[in-house]
């Protein structure tokens, strides 16, 4: 059985997800929190906008590879969650 990780900032489980092949992140996957009422996730569209004048945002983001944690960025809210939930086969 799979550990469950859960998001700091909201408390949902973060769910695996798969990246693309030709990913900078090094690694086939991390755990992100695709909880769209998240805090961290909502707030993030305003401060990215009123910091950098992008409209993006972050979600959280475990790489249980290396345990690091922090942003995700995303530009759209369905940014990851729509592609990657599940192992496509490469």
């Amino acid at each position: 059985m799979e550990q469950k990780y859960f998001c700091k900032h909201c408390g949902s489980e973060i769910k695996k997800v798969y990246l693309p092949v030709d990913s900078d992140w090094g690694v086939e996957y991390l755990f992100i929190c695709i909880n769209d009422d998240c805090g961290y996730f909502r707030r993030g569209w305003d401060w990215m906008w009123n910091n950098y004048h992008v409209h993006a945002s972050y979600r959280f983001m475990f790489n249980p590879f290396n345990g690091y944690q922090g942003p995700y960025p995303v530009t759209k809210e369905n940014d990851i969650k729509n592609a990657y939930l599940e192992k496509i086969e490469r």
